[in-house]
């Protein structure tokens, strides 16, 4: 689902929930994991003799009494409690205010649980979620055993935003991928309770890959590479093995995502760093509508690929792949045929002649960008993430961004968009000298004030009566 749609149920749950200090009923689709993020800002510091070796670890910080900290395989670090009524949250217990709050809306939930005289199997287990804003608390049960999510009201699936559903059997299947996306954000603690159905699994992805083999119709969501790519990844986690160069690469993966920190970085496009943002300075802004936008567009995903100063090398090597093919399609037999169409126009002589020259020096213009472009940035496709990494850091500017490379990039393409723009005008003038002169050659009058001094061709002397001979001068009044 996406960010904006999840932002939006959100919102709405809460609203009808109504009030502050509230206690209400979420899922885990509409939790806030994946839109609310802090902001960290990195400073150097000073490493004592024998730090985590002889000298032990400074004193760790604690939690309470049956809490525990856990880290989600993304960093995102998150705490349970295996007590009576067992709890999972990501709320940063290590905070003594968070703790608070967090024993008070426990507190709440056990009354309710009294008042009500309900009775939760061990296999049950309670998320909570603090709602600072509205200092409420948000909440869903889980059941490892039933493999479903619940709650202890009565609501409706259009209140919890889940789709419509035809039959219990049918709304349990919501209830389920509720449950294990669930187990999806926390998987750590009580691994020994959830059974993954490893089987299940694969037998599921070898029918759907057989079936898109054998027809093309099939409701799969993967296609048949796709499914071949997930049973190997079912493989792996059956006959899991290691080596030194994975661990060390995800030592470093796990350091640039702060794993296991208050604020982790979960997604590719997610910036944790205290770093104030480039401002968008009126040259800038000026020069891409004077462009066509084509420079805001790049500086866009250049700030995408470069989050926090890290680069990853599939997605940079997909970005310098798109340039360089959009910059020989401009230097190559897009701008030929444009440099054709600006020497037949200079063949007419008329007020076209300055439009077609301009034409002209804007084609070669933007192929002298695009092979420069080129020859600079000829190997930028098979880089790797630190040779992208300083690449991208010395090109970015410290209060610009990346406003001057983005403009350079897009000078090809906004140049010949230019050069185009100018020839649908030329032609333009043309067809409404042409149209005036079929007019003149049928005894109309014709005024239009383009001021085109459109010569009767050679060729049309036979066509034309003598009466319109020599030239025609249209004096348009449109």
């Amino acid at each position: 689902m996406p960010s904006t749609k999840i932002d939006a149920a959100v919102d709405a749950v809460h609203e009808a929930c109504g009030g502050s200090k509230a206690l209400k009923p979420t899922t885990s689709l509409l939790t806030n994991r994946y839109t609310t993020t802090g902001r960290v800002n990195p400073g150097h510091s000073t490493i004592a003799p024998g730090l985590f070796c002889y000298a032990g670890e400074r004193e760790p910080e604690y939690l309470p009494l049956g809490w525990t900290a856990h880290i989600h395989p993304e960093g995102k670090v998150y705490f349970a409690c295996d007590a009576t009524l067992k709890i999972v949250t990501e709320a940063y217990m290590y905070s003594r205010a968070v703790q608070e709050k967090i024993v008070h809306w426990t507190g709440v939930i056990n009354e309710l649980l009294f008042e009500r005289h309900i009775s939760l199997p061990d296999t049950a287990e309670l998320f909570v979620e603090l709602d600072d804003a509205t200092e409420s608390c948000l909440y869903y049960f889980v059941d490892h055993a039933a493999q479903t999510e619940f709650w202890l009201e009565e609501l409706s699936t259009e209140f919890l935003d889940l789709p419509p559903a035809i039959s219990e059997s049918h709304l349990r299947l919501a209830l389920e991928e509720l449950y294990w996306n669930h187990v999806e954000h926390f998987p750590s603690h009580r691994s020994d309770q959830v059974s993954l159905r490893v089987d299940e699994l694969t037998t599921a992805f070898v029918h759907a890959r057989a079936d898109h083999m054998t027809s093309e119709y099939s409701t799969f969501p993967y296609g048949a590479e796709e499914c071949t790519n997930f049973l190997s990844v079912i493989r792996a986690a059956r006959d899991y093995s290691k080596n030194a160069y994975s661990i060390s690469v995800i030592a470093h993966h796990r350091f640039t995502t702060h794993y296991g920190q208050e604020h982790a970085r979960l997604s590719r496009d997610q910036s944790i760093l205290d770093t104030p943002p480039p401002h968008r300075r009126w040259l800038f802004t000026s020069f891409s509508r004077l462009l066509f936008s084509v420079p805001s567009g790049y500086a866009q995903q250049l700030d995408e690929l470069f989050v926090d100063g890290v680069v990853y090398t599939h997605q940079w090597r997909s970005f310098a792949s798109a340039c360089r093919d959009e910059w020989k399609l401009y230097a190559s037999w897009v701008s030929l045929p444009m440099l054709a169409i600006n020497v037949l126009l200079l063949l007419i002589p008329s007020t076209c002649r300055a439009i077609a020259l301009a034409s002209i020096l804007l084609c070669n213009v933007a192929i002298v960008f695009a092979a420069t472009l080129l020859t600079r940035n000829h190997r930028a496709a098979d880089w790797l993430a630190a040779e992208a990494a300083t690449y991208l850091a010395d090109a970015r500017g410290e209060s610009c961004g990346f406003h001057p490379i983005a403009v350079a990039y897009s000078l090809p393409k906004a140049l010949f968009l230019w050069a185009l723009a100018s020839n649908f005008y030329a032609c333009a003038v043309v067809i409404v000298a042409l149209v005036g002169l079929s007019l003149c050659t049928g005894r109309f009058p014709c005024r239009a004030s383009c001021g085109v001094d459109f010569r009767r061709p050679a060729f049309f002397s036979r066509l034309l009566p003598r009466w319109c001979s020599g030239s025609v001068s249209l004096q348009c009044e449109v």
